[in-house]
């Protein structure tokens, strides 16, 4: 399992990268020791721009060393190219380039393990969702690929995962790679295995594990060939089994020769489509309860319910994200409502009725206008008594996301709440 070992004072950058970072199953490790010689033993340094600075002049380490800062410059750069830094991120608004760079040097692929995804969890009563789940079971137990279509947001990594909680592999792991996320050569390494680092791919080992391949349409042709002719070759009955998503079709690609054919024809055979939430309006509802109690349970709420406006505004919404956006206007809707409150279509700020200048209903006049007013009051009033983590789960954001408007609203963290070690964490709920 790869490794990072974190070199820094600043706590909330530690845990923001901790969490970001073993969300893809990579665990952190903090340390102020410097080796001058002998074993690390992880596989990237992490270090902000002042430690490594005033770390002795050669830092030992075989892999490769990251450099932070949240006060950029271009002198800092150089300095730390120049002090033998492998790169240099600045920091001071989002961490994303930072972690998209260790994600592309140790790994493409998060790994799950997944033991409660069930039939139960694709919400609806319309003809589509029936047939869906009748599809869906057809499936469990055969180790062939499947290919599932739908847009983006309805439900095809819950399809996935639901097809291989429920077959017999159920307890092997789980791996999810996003097949338009990175470099073809990495994504073609992380599938087929590494010869010069000696390392094997996602596909080279017989253990029953579940490979799902999200936006299948964006492999190049030469890692298509090499996904074909792996397709075509005998294997034993645990080897990884290839369920494929898009939220294109693919025989357009295939017509234009920008897609292999043969590939096309064996992922085809197990073909299965997810419909749009404005395809069974009538489900929108049933989802919207579902998720509102999941909501509540994350931000601890209770008593939330949705006026008959709301219901009204969820059943002629089209949803052009689909059930992802449904989710997101949910989570919105419980933090800017207390419990024992109804939900109102502006708290939803969907279809244009998040304009500020439209006026709340008296129940929720308390709340505030925005969300902006309400995560400043929510940290203020909070951070003293909360972690990072438990503020992030209430606000109903990632950990990230706190992170990064503290920073835009200048709310400095006033005080750091002791952690014990940390685990590698590979169950997700």
């Amino acid at each position: 399992m790869a490794e990072i070992l974190c070199m820094t004072d600043n706590k909330n950058f530690l845990e923001l990268l901790t969490d970001e970072l073993e969300d893809f199953g990579i665990p952190v490790f903090e340390s102020t020791e410097y080796h001058t010689e002998g074993d690390w033993g992880q596989d990237i340094l992490i270090i902000d721009y002042l430690v490594f600075l005033s770390a002795p002049k050669k830092i030992d380490f075989v892999g490769p060393v990251f450099v932070f800062s949240s006060k950029p410059s271009i002198k800092q750069a150089v300095d730390c190219i120049k002090s033998g830094a492998s790169e240099y991120f600045d920091i001071s608004q989002s961490v994303n380039e930072l972690v998209s760079a260790i994600r592309d040097e140790m790994s493409l692929s998060t790994k799950e393990k997944i033991s409660n995804h069930n039939i139960d969890e694709i919400i609806g009563t319309s003809n589509a969702i029936s047939s869906l789940r009748e599809r869906l079971k057809q499936v469990y137990h055969d180790r062939h690929p499947v290919l599932i279509y739908g847009e983006l947001g309805t439900g095809k990594s819950l399809a996935a995962k639901t097809i291989h909680a429920n077959g017999r592999e159920f307890e092997e792991p789980f791996f999810s790679i996003d097949c338009s996320s990175a470099s073809q050569d990495l994504l073609e390494a992380e599938l087929f295995g590494d010869e010069a680092q000696n390392q094997p791919g996602l596909l080279q080992m017989n253990d029953g594990r579940t490979v799902y391949l999200k936006e299948i349409s964006a492999l190049g042709k030469s890692v298509q060939a090499r996904l074909r002719n792996y397709l075509n070759q005998e294997h034993g009955n645990l080897a990884p089994r290839i369920i494929a998503g898009s939220s294109s079709a693919l025989e357009p690609l295939v017509e234009a020769m920008n897609f292999d054919r043969i590939l096309f024809l064996k992922l085809n055979n197990n073909c299965i489509s997810i419909a749009s939430l404005r395809e069974r309006a009538d489900d929108a509802f049933l989802i919207a309860c579902y998720l509102l109690k999941k909501s509540q349970r994350r931000l601890q709420k209770t008593g939330l319910e949705l006026s008959q406006d709301t219901r009204a505004a969820i059943r002629q919404y089209e949803w052009p994200g689909n059930v992802s956006e449904l989710e997101n206007a949910l989570d919105r809707a419980t933090i800017l409502t207390k419990s024992n409150s109804l939900i109102y279509p502006q708290q939803l700020a969907i279809g244009g009725t998040d304009d500020p200048k439209n006026e709340f209903s008296d129940s929720d006049k308390e709340v505030g206008a925005s969300l902006e007013s309400y995560f400043l009051s929510f940290v203020l009033e909070n951070q003293d008594s909360m972690t990072e983590t438990q503020l992030a789960g209430r606000l109903g954001i990632s950990r990230k996301s706190l992170w990064e408007r503290r920073q835009r609203l200048n709310i400095p963290r006033t005080k750091t709440r002791k952690r014990g070690p940390r685990i590698e964490r590979n169950i997700v709920e």
